[in-house]
């Protein structure tokens, strides 16, 4: 069976629920837990308002695959209650800080037969702290981890953190400040990883630290795979933005990284802020005069979103990777793309019809605007 608490999480002491509604709430949703403790196989249990901690009374969730747990504190509010209790079947966890905790707090919510974990902070001004990084990369508790998703680092000055190899780690999401993603990037070997997702989700002060992301990653890769590159899929949200303090990732640092990882199939960027876009599609624009210094031979998948001045560059990008069904191949050495989306991009009345003549020649096109508070949405099929 699968339960999810849905009554809300009062924050703001205007909003409070009364002692008798708390009481009322936590002892049905505890009996509920305890009476069918054998059969739950998905648990959703946000923000219980005594904390994170079950019934003592509850030994073990026998059927539990997926579990997502909000973290209050770390103290259990009775005598009564236990930390964790035993999950032979748990494979999938979430774990929401409600606020700054040290990784002793939940560092028993990590069983051995977890593959995939998200850890991630309740958005604030600090979110996951370098300390907590610091306890919390530790092999003996994260070396069996197929898929990891981090948001919501906060530090914004240099931590020295521990380096970790995850050799089973297939998909990778961090988010957070600049300089906390290049502090971790700096420290992972992950040479299984296929999919790596990085995005900027928090303000890193005024710039001072550069775009350190870029030569964190490309360390990553050189020192992750010895032979070929595996990776098949990358994500950089609000990355490349050259303005202010938000360049994460330099256009010539995304050559390189591009480049090492020849096996990508699909890349999507998001873009908010200026970006170069015209610099942009002639790093990833094919050259079938030059194949010998392409790069992204296998691209099928690209998306782009928030990318301003989609113009003739963009065109020429899309022109040099795909050909239209009736015709002959063009090109040697590189894959034909076979989708495209954009998505709340400021489109000409020239680009939609050239993506139009695309999509009738064969290539899956999927455009979504939004103007104003409407947004519309077409999708070729």
């Amino acid at each position: 069976m699968d339960l999810s608490f849905l009554g809300r999480y009062f924050r703001n002491t205007w909003d409070r629920p009364s002692q008798f509604q708390i009481t009322v709430y936590v002892t049905i949703c505890n009996k509920l837990l305890v009476d069918f403790s054998n059969k739950w196989r998905r648990l959703k249990a946000p923000y219980f308002w005594s904390a994170h901690f079950f019934p003592s009374s509850l030994k073990q969730f026998a059927a539990l695959e997926e579990l997502e747990l909000g973290v209050g504190n770390c103290s259990p509010p009775k005598n009564d209650h236990t930390p964790f209790p035993k999950t032979p079947r748990l494979f999938k966890l979430s774990l929401n800080l409600s606020r700054i905790l040290r990784f002793h707090c939940i560092k028993n919510f990590i069983p051995e037969t977890v593959r995939d974990l998200t850890v991630t902070s309740a958005s604030g001004p600090i979110g996951i702290s370098g300390d907590f990084a610091i306890e919390f990369l530790q092999p003996s508790r994260l070396q069996h981890l197929t898929h990891m998703d981090m948001s919501q680092f906060g530090w914004t000055t240099p931590h020295v953190l521990p380096s970790i190899t995850l050799p089973r780690l297939q998909e990778l999401t961090l988010g957070g400040a600049i300089t906390a993603l290049g502090d971790i990037l700096g420290v992972f070997t992950l040479p299984s990883l296929r999919k790596l997702s990085l995005s900027i989700s928090r303000f890193d002060g005024d710039g001072e630290h550069g775009p350190v992301v870029g030569p964190a990653l490309i360390a990553l890769l050189k020192r992750s795979y010895h032979d070929q590159c595996g990776l098949v899929a990358l994500g950089l949200t609000s990355m490349l933005a050259s303005d202010n303090s938000n360049e994460a990732i330099s256009l010539e640092a995304l050559h390189c990284i591009l480049s090492l990882a020849s096996t990508i199939k699909e890349l999507h960027i998001c873009s908010e802020g200026y970006t170069d876009t015209a610099r942009l599609m002639e790093i990833l624009r094919y050259d079938r005069l030059s194949p010998e210094k392409q790069i992204l031979p296998l691209l099928t998948t690209f998306s782009v979103e928030s990318l301003i001045n989609l113009d003739q560059y963009f065109l020429d990008f899309v022109h040099s990777r795909w050909w239209p069904n009736n015709s002959s191949p063009r090109m040697v050495g590189v894959a034909k793309l076979e989708k495209l989306i954009v998505s709340y991009c400021d489109l000409t009345e020239e680009i939609e019809d050239q993506l139009d003549t695309c999509y009738e020649g064969g290539l899956e096109v999927e455009v979504e605007v939004e103007s104003g508070s409407e947004q519309s949405s077409m999708i070729s099929e």
